[in-house]
């Protein structure tokens, strides 16, 4: 059975989560859910009162593919090249 995931989003820059370019990625943030997800899993974001979204679902997605930080970086530089920062 599928494991959720829930944390608050305390401000979204697009950096954590990285919605961009088809793929959502927690690569710099929730290192616990990152360590302790499966596929399969749900992770969902919900805002903060700080910006007046306390209670609205900001993101869900399902956890499809689970990668080391090199693997990512290597699939970014390869598939991905706007989603690595500059």
């Amino acid at each position: 059975m599928p494991t959720l995931y829930t944390y608050c989003i305390p401000g979204d820059d697009g950096a954590a989560p990285n919605p961009f370019w088809g793929i959502c990625t927690l690569t710099i943030c929730k290192p616990v859910i990152r360590r302790t997800a499966k596929v399969g899993d749900w992770i969902v974001g919900t805002g903060s009162m700080q910006f007046g979204f306390q209670n609205k679902v900001v993101y869900a997605m399902e956890v499809t593919q689970k990668m080391t930080m090199k693997e990512y970086e290597m699939f970014c530089k390869e598939y991905l090249p706007m989603k690595i920062p500059k």
